[in-house]
């Protein structure tokens, strides 16, 4: 399980938070795995492996609040060109960027919550934060 975000920005903490709980829950049930750097990073991690990315979503068309899981990830997404700077490379950059290294994950699924509030802070919005125990 890969968590992305940022603990320090409201709801994109969100990864954080569930990689906290679910690893003292269930400690010897996956990997589990924080990241909260450039994506690119990712490549070598995921590399050959069944992954869950677990993240705060921006996804304009759905509510704050709403939980989404997308299997098969890679049959949703568009998968750009590699980036020229490797400096703020998004999912898809990286995803895109591994299929050309030959360096990707086995399958990758994506389970988020849409989130409300990026800016600076330590609790996630009212929202997130309802929707967390079913996410969970």
């Amino acid at each position: 399980m890969l968590a992305l975000g940022n603990p320090l920005r409201s709801d994109d903490g969100l990864g954080y938070l569930v990689i906290e709980e679910l690893s003292k829950k269930y400690p010897h049930h996956c990997d589990y795995l924080y990241h909260g750097g450039d994506s690119s990073d990712l490549i070598d991690l995921w590399q050959d492996r069944n992954v869950l990315v677990v993240d705060a979503l921006r996804m304009e068309q759905y509510s704050p609040g709403e939980i989404l899981v997308i299997n098969s990830l890679w049959h949703h997404l568009k998968i750009p060109r590699p980036p020229m700077s490797s400096h703020g490379v998004s999912l898809a950059e990286a995803l895109g960027l591994g299929t050309v290294v030959d360096k990707t994950p086995l399958n990758i699924t994506l389970a988020g919550i849409v989130g409300e509030n990026f800016e600076n802070g330590l609790n996630l919005s009212t929202p997130v934060a309802r929707a967390m125990p079913d996410f969970i």
